[in-house]
């Protein structure tokens, strides 16, 4: 981090700031866009969208600057030009405008955020990924695209998956070598929703008795899946050349029909209803 301060800090003396743009307005954009705007040398915040602009508006006004609206391409790189704070409902102004450099999608939408993630790419912009749902779903397939786009795609520090990968990366560090990851982000096959088939991508919570305390779902249909060409399997992902990831210690044996104690797709003993190994 030291590096990056002095990179930021470097940048700013220039007078060229990492430019930035948000995509949705909640209450991690909130804390975000004060960190960016009162507390990041070296970066700017240009432009926050929300389907409701009102909400952007309100998030700027709590980092203590006064937001102009933009519902045009042209509104936007006026004020952008300007120096002036945008509020928009639109993300392509901020995925397509020449005054920004990096788009942060925090609206932990799959489908939305998978058109906003390619549209920020395909028009030579860095993502960062505040969507969990969207990453754990498609995040190595976007990896293809920004490659493809000549861009970066990156998670988040602070949130869960950026600490595991600096924990991943500190083992790494001390000449170890990870052979298995822990975390509370997991996809699991649901049964079928309103007659349909789905895949629930479960951010579950669990205590340490393993229950699940919390869950928050977004569903998407096999059929969407199929129309992205996506495996719905690790069989079909593996003839379509895709890799098999680490084994993933993410389950409990009571969560699903698994074995007893032992999880059928990682093969991995895990922590049954007794509380033995």
């Amino acid at each position: 981090m030291i590096l990056v301060d002095a990179a930021l800090k470097a940048r700013e003396a220039a007078g060229t700031p990492v430019r930035v743009g948000l995509v949705g307005a909640g209450f991690m954009v909130q804390g975000l866009a004060n960190m960016i705007v009162n507390s990041t040398p070296g970066m700017r915040l240009v432009a926050i969208s929300n389907r409701h602009p009102d909400r952007a508006s309100r998030v700027f006004k709590y980092a203590g600057q006064d937001p102009v609206m933009a519902d045009s391409a042209a509104a936007f790189e006026q004020a952008a030009s300007a120096g002036r704070p945008i509020a928009t409902d639109d993300p392509s102004l901020i995925c397509r405008s020449p005054h920004i450099d990096v788009v942060v999608e925090v609206t932990g939408h799959v489908d939305f955020g998978l058109h906003v993630t390619l549209d920020a790419m395909s028009h030579g912009k860095h993502v960062v990924l505040m969507n969990a749902e969207l990453d754990a779903t498609l995040g190595p397939i976007l990896q293809v695209y920004a490659k493809r786009h000549g861009v970066l795609l990156s998670a988040c520090d602070g949130d869960e998956p950026g600490v595991q990968m600096n924990l991943y990366r500190w083992v790494k560090g001390l000449g170890l070598t990870p052979r298995v990851s822990l975390g509370e982000y997991t996809l699991m096959p649901s049964i079928s929703h309103q007659g349909r088939f789905v895949l629930t991508v479960g951010l579950l919570r669990a205590g340490s008795t393993g229950q699940v305390t919390s869950s928050s779902e977004t569903k998407i249909s096999f059929d969407k899946l199929r129309e992205w060409n996506i495996p719905l399997t690790w069989d079909e992902a593996l003839r379509h050349g895709y890799q098999q990831p680490p084994r993933l210690v993410t389950c409990d044996a009571r969560l699903a029909s698994h074995k007893p104690n032992r999880c059928h797709r990682c093969a991995v003993v895990v922590r049954g209803q007794s509380g033995r190994d």
